[in-house]
């Protein structure tokens, strides 16, 4: 591999770090907070940021002050190192995808190596320019630690990776994770494997209605739910009303007129997308024919249901396509919250009802309980793994 193979594209740090074993880190290592401090202020005061909001909010989790607060969590008193190379993989449809689990790898005391999707983000590019320059200046030591790169699938740079690395992460769907697995690990390797999910918001439409700003509740469901064009796993596909049928029909009303105000700018719902969701919802009403279609636009396009089936989801098709029902109770959820359902949205149920909930239902799925409106905020526990641990090894002192 050269810097002439046109199949290979160095963003951040040198190529001979591919090929280099660095010694592990602790977690949270000193260092490593300094580097992502500098490069949340770097980003925070770089005005070719600001167009990007989903940049900013990786500049803000990355700050100094909300790691050592992250630290504090951590039994950073026992031994714990990194367990040598993270290999991450990264997917094509959250464009800072890789920032974060870049991150949870350095504070985890790894050296990491991070294939980018071979899509052009330019917010992507950006901050790998902004990691290379700190990477190149002030943060000498950590270059062999820190390399981003995009290549073609069947690279050998990938085999090789994989045969060297401590710990694999692959994020993105089912089948591209299928094949970067028929890679083989070394024997001691860990995998951490997070595959195709989906989430689910419940909303009480009393207390939406009777909220102070319900256009900034509004404002927060569009952000869940129409992050990466509704594709992120942590995007919202369907929704349960909560309440009395006189407050559901208003909730409804209020929610959707302002989503379609919000999406009104958008160009990235094309009229194929119209298509294929309304013959999406052809092949549901052959299924249910219960079901009824409701759409001012290609923006919001819902399918209104009297129970949310996994037979359902499995015809939904992305681009603002919802299915949508309200009962009384949270056990309607219960035939949707599957091994892939990963994240429940919120807006007025109290936790200990949400907890009570979870601990008489013990579902397969359901990773995190979030407020509405906090769908894509990244943590250290994600999917139910604690990336920290599972990407650090104990020693342990008897």
């Amino acid at each position: 591999m050269s810097t002439q193979d046109k199949k290979f594209v160095l963003l951040t740090g040198e190529l001979s770090s591919l090929e280099q074993d660095m010694p592990p880190f602790s977690i949270f290592e000193e260092q490593v907070l300094q580097f992502l401090n500098a490069l949340s202020i770097r980003l925070r005061r770089n005005p070719e940021a600001h167009p990007f909001p989903d940049l900013s909010a990786f500049a803000f989790w990355c700050r100094g002050s909300h790691l050592r607060q992250l630290a504090k969590g951590q039994n950073t008193e026992s031994l714990c190192f990194g367990r040598g190379l993270a290999f991450h993989v990264c997917p094509s449809n959250v464009p800072l995808n890789f920032a974060y689990s870049l991150a949870a790898g350095l504070l985890a005391g790894c050296a990491c190596a991070v294939r980018l999707s071979s899509r052009d983000f330019p917010q992507a590019r950006l901050l790998c320019r902004e990691m290379d320059a700190l990477l190149h200046t002030e943060f000498r030591g950590l270059l062999s630690y820190i390399t981003c790169f995009q290549c073609e699938h069947d690279h050998p740079v990938l085999a090789r990776l994989s045969e060297r690395c401590g710990v694999r992460v692959l994020w993105g769907g089912d089948e591209a994770i299928r094949q970067i697995r028929q890679l083989p690990l070394s024997p001691r390797a860990v995998e951490l494997s997070f595959a195709s999910r989906y989430s689910v918001c419940v909303i009480d439409a009393g207390a939406f209605l009777s909220d102070p700003n319900p256009e900034r509740l509004s404002e927060r469901f569009y952000s869940d739910a129409y992050f990466a064009g509704q594709w992120a796993c942590t995007s919202p596909r369907a929704l349960l009303w909560l309440g009395e049928d006189a407050q559901i029909k208003a909730a409804q009303k209020f929610l959707w007129q302002k989503v379609e105000r919000l999406c009104q700018n958008r160009t990235d719902f094309l009229p194929v997308h119209a298509v294929k969701k309304r013959e999406h919802f052809c092949l549901m009403a052959a299924q249910n024919p219960e079901v009824r279609l409701c759409a001012q636009s290609n923006h919001a396009v819902r399918v209104l249901t009297p129970r949310l089936t996994p037979e359902l989801l499995e015809l939904w098709t992305g681009d603002g396509l919802f299915l949508e029902t309200h009962a009384q109770t949270l056990d309607t959820l219960l035939p949707i919250l599957g091994e892939r359902c990963q994240t429940l949205c919120c807006y007025g149920i109290k936790t200990a009802e949400l907890r009570e909930f979870l601990r008489r239902a013990r579902p397969a799925g359901i990773d995190r309980v979030v407020p509405l409106g906090s769908s894509m905020q990244f943590s250290l526990v994600w999917d139910g793994i604690d990336l920290i641990r599972a990407m650090s090894r104990s020693v342990e002192f008897s």
